[in-house]
């Protein structure tokens, strides 16, 4: 033990004694491991970590915040005597003070102003400037022969403000690998994941809406390989990176992913081959690309990307706009309130925009017939206030119209026809409960809610009329899963659970 804190006290002597450390010195931050001192140091700050310990014999010039342990002395033949200067901040119980026998006088000499008992957890000190250089590095606290001084002891150490000497007894983590986020498939986050560092306790989670790591600000800290950004936008690209931490600090960027949260799709699931079914579908935003199965054609699974319509930023609305029986594809963007629908009657080659705008940030989309002349009308919700708008067909789209408040904050629109009258109930999902709440047109819109929730946080709510029987089905499909559950109307409503795999 003697000679191994002999060896790393020559390398500190040899970088503190052949240079000049000013009293406008940077910070010294000792982070592990037992750092000793057997002569001045002067700094503007010196930081000892809690996991990091001080001995020997010699003087800090500099307000000093203190978290580890403090050994002057350990045995009678190695009794050391530590001074410190200026303030001195006890930030954890973890500080001891060891002399060599109950009667030595040999001890931690702190002259000046010092706060706080030991037994006291205090805010470290004001004024730490930030880690930029480090000086020693290596492995493992008991390897001090691994530890280096870099760049070389004729370095100019005391630059105000701009160096920092760091001893660090340890590695860093290295740099997560493997970063994904998820691009358009999920409708209240984007996900993040990526591979394990290797000696890493903990990730910190860092975001811009620039491809740029510099101005990144950090949104957030894990000990999972996982991360759900639910404070996400609609319609902003964000660029994500991470950083592996343990007890010695937090490491390197890693290299950047970007992804979005999609817009809130509604009427995804309709009959698109006019059997009267409705045909289970996925929308993927980023490809603006859909999948339908189509129940005429016993589920076989159809892929389409449509011309001029969809992409990142706009959520499906489809619907019956013309009247044939057919769900036409539509999308919707929420950034500006555009709607833009290909009528399968036109042979979906003609994308025709709805002529003013309807809805915008904030409202999702949700048309349906709320008049009963078999024509969708655009519809919009307003997801934290609860307020509904439509554009009825049966009123030549002249005006936009108020058709009440259900819902509000935490719930999802799911209007469909859940009575069988022709004319679309308002109603909401709630996100977390998995409570359906619907006003139904057949009873002057009074309000109902189901006993039993279907489904609940990470569910997507996907109604539509899957039997046939002229009423729509609760359902939901679990985000970016192949799981689907649906309570069929024509069984009661019983709950029947379904994969579906639409790869």
């Amino acid at each position: 033990m003697v000679k191994r804190i002999n060896s790393l006290a020559y390398v500190l002597m040899s970088l503190v004694t052949s240079v000049t450390i000013s009293s406008e010195a940077a910070t010294v931050r000792v982070t592990g491991g037992t750092f000793y001192i057997d002569n001045k140091l002067a700094a503007t700050n010196f930081v000892l970590d809690i996991a990091a310990t001080l001995s020997g014999s010699g003087e800090i010039h500099a307000p000093a915040t203190i978290a580890g342990t403090v050994s002057p002395g350990n045995g009678a033949t190695d009794v050391g005597t530590l001074s410190f200067f200026d303030l001195v901040t006890f930030n954890s119980g973890t500080f001891a003070c060891y002399a060599a026998s109950t009667t030595s006088l040999d001890r931690i000499n702190a002259s000046g102003n010092v706060t706080g008992p030991a037994t006291v957890q205090m805010n470290g000190a004001a004024g730490v400037s930030p880690l930029r250089q480090v000086i020693i590095q290596g492995g493992a606290a008991s390897v001090y022969s691994s530890f280096k001084v870099s760049p070389s002891t004729e370095w100019a150490l005391g630059e105000a403000g701009a160096l920092d000497l760091i001893v660090s007894f340890g590695q860093l983590p290295p740099i997560p690998q493997n970063v994904v986020a998820s691009r358009g498939t999920c409708i209240n986050k984007v996900t993040l994941s990526w591979s394990a560092a290797g000696g890493a306790s903990g990730y910190q989670v860092w975001r811009n809406t620039i491809n740029s790591s510099s101005s990144a600000t950090l949104l957030g800290t894990t000990t999972q390989t996982s991360y759900n950004d639910t404070g996400s936008a609609v319609g902003i690209t964000y660029y994500y990176w991470l950083k592996a931490t343990n007890s010695i600090g937090a490491g390197a960027f890693s290299s950047s992913a970007y992804g979005w949260r999609a817009g809130v799709s509604s009427g995804l699931c309709d009959d698109y081959d006019g059997d009267g079914k409705a045909d289970p579908a996925v929308y993927d935003e980023a490809a603006g690309t859909w999948k339908v199965k189509l129940s005429s054609a016993g589920y076989y699974m159809v892929i389409t990307t449509l011309s001029g319509l969809g992409g990142q930023g706009y959520a499906s609305v489809s619907a019956d706009y013309d009247g044939d029986r057919k769900a036409d594809p539509a999308v919707y963007q929420e950034t500006t309130g555009a709607w833009i629908i290909l009528p399968s009657s036109l042979g979906y080659a003609v994308p025709i925009a709805v002529s003013q705008p309807l809805g915008g940030p904030g409202y999702s989309g949700m048309p349906a017939d709320y008049d009963g002349d078999r024509l969708a009308d655009p519809a919009v919700y307003q997801r934290d206030e609860g307020d509904w708008r439509v554009m009825l067909s049966s009123a030549g789209y002249s005006s936009v119209e108020l058709l009440g408040f259900l819902g509000g904050a935490g719930h999802l629109a799911v209007a469909a026809d859940y009575d069988g009258d022709l004319k679309a109930d308002p109603a909401v999902y709630g996100e977390e409960t998995g409570i359906w709440v619907v006003k139904l047109s057949s009873a002057g819109y009074l309000t109902f809610a189901m006993t039993t929730p279907l489904g609940g946080v990470d569910y997507i709510p996907v109604p539509a009329d899957y039997d046939g029987d002229g009423l729509a089905d609760p359902a939901v499909k679990i985000s970016g899963g192949t799981e689907w559950i649906v309570m069929f109307s024509s069984a009661n409503y019983a709950t029947a659970y379904l994969t579906l795999v639409f790869d």
